[in-house]
């Protein structure tokens, strides 16, 4: 049922209520006033709705009933119960209303010397405050609390802040440090049987193998707490295993497995009120789009992002992160000015919260921009700055990400010696992250250096590992122009090997179907000598490029056979014997490149599944597809499962 376009409006300014809201309260008037708006023309998102409003009456109601409680207590003890459990109840959906009964907790523990509730207390503010920005009062809470439990002999609460003075040491970039006290923090954990803590400590731990380019084993760690959280029914932890683990399936190229699992986790927060975990898989979410080149889809979630935590702080890192992201998206789009603000941004606020890590990425992203704008000098000063941050914190992979601006700096100055040299240097430091991304564009960047150098056999042996992870990968744009570069270097030594190589590489990306025929077509164009074509299925051309002869096409298409003259090739693609459609090519005048009938049925078969997908989406009518001139779009087709 299509939405009449006023509720849409009244429902897109709820929803924004909703995410600005500061109090449960809050929350469940605009959850009750969107379940109003939407009842009869979104029924799933009325469900959503009625569930979360549901969650949300319960802990109004248990907060409502524990400030009463509250009221009437006549014991420190009694009162410091009840403190700790609305704090408890209020900290994940309304962080801000928890943080006071928190501080009253701790300044009425320490005056009857309760150091167990005392520790707890502490714990729980540290991570509201970590999470709001403020890292110096975290760190202080966490030491309290880290103190007072090892005085009162509580296991179970030194593991606590031990995690959180690890995610402290991480947030600065501290890694050694950090790993020592998720250790400590699993040893005591699995000592005491203390279930939630083992769980953080694993969770912390697959973090740092991901930093440090292990996303295999970063996995592991995560699919193990999964299991846990099953078990307990911990909807909270769910949420955020199921998006970690979307993240490491991301970082080893699993596109569609790690799309799911972010979506998971998106609808659980969502479901349970978990507004921080929420904005964290739509971040991700948004750079597996930018990896995929969905550049648009990529903004719209980082301005999602930027937009939820503008109105309503949740987690002051994830903003910066999510600006520095955005930046990317521009630069990648050559919006270089919204480039330049979303970038400035993010470099202000991680100099604020003390971030060094990502101070550090953002100014070697920001050094990337300036090259483009060809502000040399501002290059350097800011690559200085990253260098310095980097040596300091052993950041390895951002050591590598430097290297390479680095090199293409004194490419741009015509230092060929220097170039050289820094992005050996940049390779070796990336060699420990296991071919990763990183890795990849540099053998990229470095190819390209020595082809443009006139050096063709060193720099197509880089070319070719780079097109080689970035196929595994499956990562888009950079492998359409590392296979354009291999497809010019072979082209003039063997022909036919290269537009063999150059369609299989197209095919090891994974374009969406449409997208992969209409970089065939160009492909076969350029090597073949001709001009135009377009893609039949079932003899209904579905991709087209500049402007074919439709009727020739398909008077070729129905021979059902290989089909050349001096202006025109048409092969039909098979699968099992059966011909799903066929490649037409033309151009104005007789002659171009000559091609065998053997290397044409190679391409073919390469076509073959491609084509398959492309038959299994729906279709646009064929007189809107005939249009001269048009190029088809299509659609990129849906997972029904999802």
């Amino acid at each position: 049922m299509k939405i009449p376009k006023e509720t849409e409006k009244k429902a897109e300014a709820l929803k924004q209520q909703l995410a600005a809201a500061k109090t449960p309260d809050e929350r469940l008037r605009a959850l009750l006033e969107l379940t109003r708006e939407l009842w009869s023309v979104a029924p799933r998102d009325v469900e959503k709705a009625v569930k979360s409003a549901v969650s949300l009456l319960g802990t109004k109601g248990k907060v409502g009933a524990l400030k009463e409680q509250l009221k009437k207590a006549r014991t420190s003890d009694e009162r410091l119960r009840i403190l700790l459990e609305l704090a408890e109840e209020l900290w994940l959906v309304a962080p801000r209303e928890a943080r006071p009964f928190l501080e009253q907790a701790i300044e009425e523990a320490s005056e009857v010397e309760q150091g167990e509730l005392l520790a707890k207390a502490a714990n729980m503010l540290a991570e509201i405050c970590r999470n709001a920005g403020e890292p110096d009062s975290s760190q202080r809470y966490a030491e309290l609390a880290l103190r007072v439990a090892r005085k009162v002999g509580s296991l179970r609460t030194e593991a606590g802040a031990l995690n959180a003075l690890g995610i402290l040491h991480e947030y600065r970039a501290e890694y050694d440090q950090a790993r020592e006290h998720y250790e400590r923090c699993l040893e005591l954990s699995r000592e005491v049987g203390y279930i939630q803590g083992e769980q953080a400590a694993l969770n912390q731990l697959a973090g740092l193998f991901g930093l440090q380019g292990q996303p295999q084993k970063a996995l592991e760690c995560y699919q193990k707490c999964l299991e846990t959280d099953e078990r307990l029914g911990d909807h909270q932890w769910l949420a955020l295993h199921r998006h970690n683990i979307g993240w490491a399936l991301e970082q080893m190229g699993r596109w569609e497995e790690a799309t799911e699992s972010l979506y998971r986790a998106i609808a659980l927060s969502e479901q349970y009120g978990f507004e921080d975990l929420r904005l964290n898989a739509t971040n991700s979410l948004g750079e597996l789009f930018l990896k995929r080149n969905r550049l648009e889809q990529a903004i719209d979630l980082f301005n999602t992002v930027i937009g939820a935590e503008r109105k309503q702080p949740h987690y002051q890192e994830l903003l910066s992160i999510a600006l520095g992201n955005l930046g990317r998206a521009r630069f990648r789009l050559g919006d270089l000015a919204g480039a330049e603000r979303a970038y400035t941004e993010a470099l202000m606020m991680c100099e604020q919260a003390g971030n060094r890590r990502e101070l550090a990425i953002n100014s070697w992203r920001m050094a990337e921009l300036a090259l483009a704008k060809g502000q040399l000098e501002r290059v350097e000063s800011l690559l200085a700055r990253a260098s310095e941050l980097t040596t300091e914190s052993g950041l390895r992979r951002e050591r590598g990400e430097i290297l390479r601006v680095q090199a293409l700096l004194f490419a741009e100055q015509n230092e060929a010696a220097k170039a050289r040299d820094s992005f050996e240097k940049a390779m070796a430091a990336l060699e420990s992250l296991d071919d990763s991304y990183e890795l990849a564009r540099t053998r990229f960047h470095y190819g390209r250096f020595l082809l443009n150098s006139g050096e063709r056999k060193p720099a197509s042996g880089f070319l070719k590992a780079a097109a080689q992870a970035f196929g595994r990968l499956s990562v888009v744009a950079e492998s359409e122009e590392v296979n354009r570069l291999l497809f010019q270097l072979e082209m003039p030594v063997d022909k036919e090997a290269a537009l063999l190589s150059g369609v299989g590489g197209l095919a090891a990306v994974g374009l969406e179907p449409v997208s992969f025929f209409d970089r065939v077509l160009k492909l076969l164009n350029e090597g073949l000598g001709f001009e135009s074509g377009a893609v039949l299925l079932e003899n209904r051309p579905v991709v087209l490029l500049q402007h074919p002869d439709l009727k020739a096409a398909k008077a070729s298409g129905r021979r059902r056979e290989l089909v050349s003259t001096d202006t025109a090739l048409c092969f039909p693609v098979r699968s099992a014997d059966k011909v799903l459609g066929c490649v037409y090519l033309e151009r104005g005048q007789p002659g171009g490149v000559q091609s065998s009938p053997g290397m044409l049925e190679r391409v073919a078969d390469l076509l073959a599944e491609p084509m398959r997908k492309l038959a299994e989406l729906p279709l646009q009518q064929e007189r809107e597809i005939e249009i001269r001139g048009l190029r088809y779009r299509g659609f990129t087709g849906r997972n029904q499962a999802m």
